[in-house]
């Protein structure tokens, strides 16, 4: 009930009441999960420990994406320390071709150099290298490092397989009381980013990992703040007079959409990082709340009540022209264009039914989930999944949430609860610059 509490806030103050085809269902009983077959590694003497605590993780990241049919070889493809380079051209795989996908690896631990060689092969069922990854890691690493490099090997068979960004390394950020969380994308290795004396709305990173954005509530007034996440600096965004909601970077990193109520109206304005100005980029008197630009910031899409309610549209921050694109009935809250497509993201609540759904510019609409109190849906970087919290509990008068991260095309959803009551997720387009890893190289 987050964004209603919002919207009710605006109400009291302003003093009024590509990807996928929508043409084709997005859920469609006809879809066929990728088949993968996951090979036993070539690993020595002293690297059985780190192979099944890396294996444990990727495995598990595959399984979890409902992408996959996964399978396990647990005899080796690959039979003593070879080169995974060449090795496919002198392998027979045909009793393994019904296979779509095969991994295969190898681990070898240098006692010379107190460092661990892994190498993971990706390949088609015709022995097609379609990815040669590796890393190598100082002995005894921690099981945050493992953890973090299993979810990296996870993120390059995906990638491999599907030709679309993984989300495995990307950074889960949420809200829990007056706390901005972060943790793996799985909701594992949490840690607090900030505290603040109000409540947070609407945390989300910039393209490049490098800021996140948020608005901080607090004693009736609102504003937006930046922090750096390799500094840990917050720097206040722009005073603005009246409540500062729903702020959101652009593709390029460069600017900000954010929406103001003030004098009887909510508005959409566009803040430049480097030089500061203001550009306001609706008018009139109705609630217009932005949610993000397109892949090529041609676009914002934003929900406004100026057709009495609360509908999505379009609008051209060049030229000021605005289309209407939501056609159903019921009020609409939350949209956000995919990161590889103009596929729109949207919540909608229709006699008390709390919908997430898809829009297509051309207005075709899916609902693809009904979940209670469904809300805050935002896209994970392959434009394939979604993540949004929901109410699994009421204690006393207070709902209790927790996330699901769906994949738009089988249906499958994560159950993903960090804490007792964590709101508002979303995940970053990457890795952030903290946890990048180093020892990584291709081959």
């Amino acid at each position: 009930m987050r964004k209603l509490f919002l919207v009710i806030i605006i109400v009291l103050y302003s003093q009024i009441s590509q990807a996928f085809d929508l043409e084709v269902d997005v859920l469609s009983e006809d879809y066929q999960p990728i088949s993968l077959l996951i090979s036993d590694f070539y690993v020595d003497d002293n690297s059985a420990k780190m192979y099944d605590s890396l294996k444990t993780v990727f495995s598990r990241d595959i399984k979890n994406s409902g992408v996959f049919d996964l399978r396990f070889s647990y005899e080796q493809i690959l039979v003593g320390n070879v080169d995974l380079k060449n090795a496919f051209s002198e392998i027979d795989i045909s009793p393994y071709n019904h296979y779509q996908y095969i991994v295969v690896g190898k681990i070898n631990y240098s006692a010379e150099e107190r460092s661990y060689n892994i190498e993971v092969s990706v390949v088609n069922s015709q022995g097609h290298i379609l990815k040669n990854v590796g890393y190598n890691i100082k002995s005894s690493p921690s099981k945050k490092e493992i953890t973090r490099l299993g979810h990296d090997i996870a993120n390059e068979i995906y990638e491999a397989a599907l030709e679309i960004p993984g989300y495995f390394t990307s950074s889960l950020l949420f809200v829990d009381g007056n706390r901005l969380m972060m943790s793996n994308y799985d909701g594992e290795d949490m840690e607090v980013v900030l505290k603040t004396r109000g409540t947070i709305f609407a945390p989300s990173f910039s393209y490049d990992g490098k800021m996140i954005v948020y608005m901080d509530f607090y004693e009736g007034r609102s504003e937006i703040f930046l922090y750096d996440v390799y500094f840990k600096k917050i720097m206040r965004l722009a005073n603005f007079k009246g409540l500062s909601l729903a702020p959101s970077f652009s593709r390029d990193n460069k600017k900000i959409i954010l929406a103001v109520a003030n004098e009887g109206s909510t508005h959409i304005y566009e803040v430049s990082l480097k030089s500061g100005t203001i550009a306001k980029l609706t008018s009139g008197y109705s609630i217009n709340i932005p949610g993000n630009y397109s892949l090529n910031n041609q676009y914002v899409v934003f929900n406004s009540d100026r057709a009495g309610s609360p509908k999505i549209y379009t609008l051209n921050p060049r030229d000021g022209i605005v289309n209407r694109l939501s056609k159903g009935i019921g009020n609409y809250y939350t949209p956000s264009f995919a990161p590889n497509s103009n596929l729109i993201l949207f919540t909608k609540i229709y006699s008390g039914d709390f919908q997430i759904g898809l829009l297509s510019l051309s207005g075709s609409e899916k609902i693809v989930s009904h979940d209670t109190f469904a809300e805050s849906p935002s896209w994970l970087v392959d434009g394939r999944h979604i993540v949004y919290h929901y109410a699994y509990k009421k204690l006393k008068d207070k709902n209790l949430y927790s996330f699901y991260i769906m994949d738009l095309l089988s249906g499958h959803k994560l159950l993903i609860r960090p804490t007792e009551d964590a709101q508002d997720p979303s995940l970053s387009y990457g890795v952030i610059p903290t946890k990048k890893i180093s020892a990584k190289y291709y081959f």
